[in-house]
């Protein structure tokens, strides 16, 4: 039995069909070290491409959309070019009854580029360049927010979709008629976080010696309260605390303090086998609709999971566990909100589960804490090592395009 096998050629038949590239893609020659598009009257260089596993055009805190636009065709046609920086955020929840998918508008900033009476346009022919500061806050219903990163969240029950685009426009006019050309980049921004003060405070000995300065909180707090079970265990009223600094940067560990009240003698080691601890990303979005009596839906991925390290009993006679949980991967965690409709937390969950027939009760507490691209001081120097370029927080790569 034979089998027919085709013929194979570097270039395509008269008779085949092929597929065009987009105009997106970068069609010059020297699209491989440079963001160029090309629409049929403009060329636009963005520069070059910087970072290697960026596949769009990417920026960093306090970066700059900078490049220049070369123009073709009749100069007396052009009316005018313009650049638009665009951010929006496209939400959408399954469980909503329409399914429909609500966009809103975050910021939009718009700069002339070319107008035949624009002083300082230059020849028709020339690169006609451009510069466009990216903001670093934005407001929002009469509130600051800080510009979220480039996010692409896509999970049962909730869709999220944090964009940014340049879109370049060119208005034209012959014989009276009225022509737009445009073209609409998508680019990416990943700003680095860091820590609001150097360094994190050594949480686990200020709990244990009581040495706390309480008057340090508002800059780094340790938030410390009480999940509480009305239940009696050996005669004793049991309750779990948990302590934590309130920032930390990913990937470095997280430190803990798990305090109980007295443990009856020989239940230390139960206690201490069986309290879990982890750390959880956790995905709010409010829903379209506020007369909606459904809870916002909520979307929760344990990035790590902990250990407890050392266990003792303090000058007041509190049981202490000490641990630790790793803040995610290095770079690739980051806390944000876009005011009261998405927010993207991260939680210390610790749990206590009491082996079956055990007269222990379960416990359960988490804290909030803010989570950071990277540490104190890190923004700084990276734009002084490459002469006032930010450097994007490419960790988050992964977490800003689809898979």
């Amino acid at each position: 039995m034979s089998v027919y096998t085709p013929s194979y050629s570097a270039s395509a038949a008269s008779s085949e069909l092929t597929l065009c590239e987009q105009t997106l893609a970068g069609s010059s020659s020297t699209s491989t070290t440079r963001w160029t598009y090309k629409t049929k009257h403009m060329t636009i260089d963005l520069g070059p491409r910087l970072w290697e596993k960026a596949s769009s055009p990417c920026y960093g805190l306090n970066g700059r959309v900078e490049g220049s636009i070369r123009l073709s065709g009749a100069p007396n046609h052009v009316q005018r070019v313009s650049v638009t920086l665009m951010a929006r955020l496209s939400t959408s929840v399954s469980q909503e009854a329409n399914g429909s998918v609500y966009v809103s508008k975050l910021m939009a900033r718009t700069i002339p580029v070319y107008a035949p009476s624009m002083p300082g346009s230059g020849a028709f022919d020339a690169a006609h360049g451009f510069l466009l500061p990216i903001p670093a806050q934005i407001n929002l219903k009469g509130g600051v927010s800080r510009l979220p990163p480039s996010s692409y969240i896509w999970e049962y029950g909730l869709n999220c979709d944090v964009s940014y685009h340049i879109k370049v426009c060119m208005l034209r006019k012959r014989r009276g008629v009225t022509y737009h050309e445009s073209i609409l980049i998508p680019v990416l921004y990943l700003p680095k976080s860091e820590p609001f003060m150097d360094g994190a405070p050594d949480v686990v000995a200020a709990l244990l010696k009581d040495e706390w300065d309480e008057s340090a909180e508002d800059k780094y707090p340790v938030i410390t309260a009480s999940d509480q079970f009305d239940v009696c265990a050996h005669s004793l009223y049991w309750k779990l605390s948990v302590s934590v600094a309130s920032t930390h940067v990913s990937g470095e560990n997280v430190p803990f303090v798990v305090t109980f009240p007295p443990i009856p003698s020989g239940q230390t080691d139960i206690v201490r086998a069986n309290i879990s601890a982890r750390i959880v990303r956790r995905t709010t979005l409010r829903r379209s609709s506020s007369r909606s009596k459904k809870a916002d839906p909520v979307v929760e991925e344990v990035i790590s999971t902990g250990r407890i390290e050392d266990s003792g009993v303090a000058a007041d006679g509190l049981a202490f566990f000490v641990g630790t949980v790793r803040a995610g991967a290095a770079g690739q965690e980051a806390s944000w909100c876009i005011g009261d409709m998405v927010k993207r937390e991260h939680i210390l969950l610790v749990s206590f589960v009491p082996p079956k027939g055990s007269a222990l009760p379960h416990l359960r507490c988490e804290r909030k804490i803010r989570v950071t691209t990277d540490p104190s001081g890190t923004i700084q120097r990276e734009l002084n090592a490459l002469g006032g370029v930010p450097t994007p927080a490419l960790g988050l790569l992964d977490a800003a395009q689809p898979k």
